[in-house]
């Protein structure tokens, strides 16, 4: 990679858009040749920038992880969360909806990890967003105030499927443009009815 984080912010995020919307289905699937098409630049360039398809994922992968983890930690929120889990699965999905307005390909890129069983990337992507997810989940739980909990519930386990749900519902509506976190405050009420003292 060359002087990629210098060029002209507009240009690099066009690249950035343009390579996570053709990488979404997985790393196999992705075409430099539409990558060069959709950002109006030139195949030559590219290869220039980042070397070969690989090293383009690779960054790829580490940018979207890195901006997402930086995002959370910024959130405004913290400053004034009182540790109840559910207000916080809201503010993040709110939190994460803002950031995909502006790299609106992120969240179907990483989608597309799934997807990725090329064992030219190897392992090692994988473990890299398996590493920062479990990172930012670490540090919700341990913000999580437990106390909100009935007695005798495992938490761990109670977090897990809180987070399942909301990312399932979030997939749902992802693509929707709706505004949906008024909803999703309506499902997640409901493990504060059966969950919470």
């Amino acid at each position: 990679m060359t002087n990629f984080e210098t060029i002209d912010k507009s240009k690099r995020e066009r690249i950035i858009n343009a390579a996570m919307d053709e990488f979404r289905y997985g790393y196999k699937k992705g075409s430099t040749d539409a990558i060069v098409k959709k950002a109006g630049i030139s195949k030559g360039l590219l290869f220039h920038y980042f070397d070969n398809k690989e090293n383009l994922y690779k960054y790829l992968t580490e940018f979207a992880l890195n901006l997402m983890q930086k995002e959370y930690y910024e959130m405004e929120y913290w400053d004034s969360s009182k540790g109840d889990i559910l207000d916080d699965v809201v503010q993040i999905i709110g939190h994460n909806n803002d950031i995909l307005k502006k790299h609106p390909h992120i969240y179907n890129f990483l989608s597309g990890l799934y997807a990725n069983t090329d064992d030219k990337i190897g392992t090692d992507i994988w473990e890299l967003f398996n590493q920062k997810k479990a990172e930012m989940m670490r540090l919700l739980y341990e913000h999580c105030d437990k106390s909100l909990f009935k007695d005798g519930i495992d938490t761990q386990k109670i977090f897990d499927i809180i987070f399942w749900a909301a990312e399932g519902f979030a997939n749902n509506y992802m693509d929707t443009n709706q505004d949906y976190i008024d909803k999703l405050k309506e499902y997640l009420e409901v493990f504060r009815k059966h969950f919470y003292k």
